[in-house]
């Protein structure tokens, strides 16, 4: 058997009749000079006889290329792919095997539909592909950047922090006074309660107090002795410079005044007769009232008369101590002549003096 497995071995055939070539042995010659045929017999393992002599013979040629073997059954078919849309927008029509992304996660529509309820609250249409994932570390915090040109300082803008006030320059009371723009309170000193905003609003006070002056130029005339006035709007009470207790309101409000206190001037254009008057109350587009006078009405105008009450479109009063109701041009109420014989009267008060008015 061993000598079979040897001469088989030899030929190139590698093979062996047993079972176990572990156990296989073939019959092998160990060169001995004592011996008269030189040899001692010996035996080897089929497997390290392998193991020594395989990698000392060459491989033989490649044989030729079996014959194709024939197909196999198809496999059943792959559901279809999804179709990427983008963004889920509300209203637009989507049909199925369409995928959108919502919210951070991700749908694919299960039924056609144009619908504009939520892929995450629609679940008849939608169904959820991929949820929005966990948020992740924060990453390392980045290089420094380069640092940007210095910016144009502001010099007449400062801001406390400490008592969290606003001030040009630190000029005044700086507890009590407020301001904002360029130039506004430039020129304070001791002034307080002051507030200023625009342009050169208050620009020229320097210890008058509790003055109010917001729009483009208001006040920016008014100095050391001008308390307590207050202006809205743009160049409003601009020629003030010492009055007291006055209200501009407008546009170019109170114009003309400029030492008066106690005026109440409301309305664009609207004025006080003379520069140094006093208590002249004037409300309405253009109107003008003079010292002690009342003048309410869109262009309506006391003149140089003083301690009047004109009321109405364009009235107009035409002496001192009169009451004006209406004008030639814009009637208040229509006059007629008419005989009465009605005993009811009004009582009013005219100049302290009780009066009886007839009514019809």
């Amino acid at each position: 058997m061993d000598i079979l497995n040897f001469i088989s071995w030899i030929k190139g055939k590698r093979q062996v009749t047993t079972v176990d070539p572990t156990k296989t042995v073939l019959a092998v010659g160990i060169k001995d000079p004592k011996r008269d045929d030189q040899y001692l017999a010996g035996a080897i393992t089929v497997e390290d006889f392998a193991d020594v002599v395989g990698p000392l013979v060459p491989a033989g040629p490649a044989g030729p290329q079996g014959v194709a073997g024939p197909a196999g059954v198809p496999g059943p078919v792959g559901p279809a792919g999804l179709e990427w849309q983008g963004t889920w927008v509300s209203g637009t029509s989507y049909v199925e095997d369409d995928a959108v992304g919502y919210d951070g996660a991700s749908y694919f529509c299960i039924l056609a539909t144009t619908g504009t309820t939520t892929p995450d609250v629609d679940t008849t249409h939608w169904a959820l592909l991929a949820s929005q994932g966990a948020i992740g570390p924060q990453g390392p915090q980045g290089p420094q950047g380069q640092q940007g040109p210095s910016g144009n300082p502001i010099s007449y803008l400062e801001y406390n922090d400490t008592d969290k006030t606003v001030w040009n320059n630190g000029k005044g009371d700086i507890q009590t006074n407020t301001s904002f723009g360029e130039n506004v309170l430039q020129l304070n000193t001791t002034g307080s309660s002051n507030t200023g905003y625009g342009y050169s609003a208050l620009s020229q006070v320097t210890s008058a107090s509790g003055n109010t002056a917001m729009g483009y130029a208001t006040m920016s005339i008014l100095g050391s002795t001008g308390n307590s006035n207050t202006a809205f709007g743009s160049a409003a009470g601009f020629l003030l410079s010492s009055g007291s207790n006055n209200v501009f309101v407008g546009g170019q409000a109170g114009l003309n005044c400029t030492t008066g206190s106690g005026n109440i001037i409301i309305g664009a254009n609207a004025n006080i007769a003379s520069a140094s008057q006093s208590f002249g109350t004037a409300i309405g587009n253009g109107a003008v009232a003079s010292a002690g006078s009342v003048v309410i009405g869109s262009g309506a105008t006391s003149g140089a008369s003083t301690n009047c009450v004109v009321l109405g479109i364009g009235a107009t009063a035409t002496g001192s101590n009169q009451f004006v109701v209406g004008s030639s041009t814009q009637a208040a109420g229509a006059v007629i002549i008419q005989t009465l014989s009605s005993t009811k009267t009004w009582n009013v008060i005219i100049n302290g003096v009780e009066h009886k008015i007839l009514l019809a």
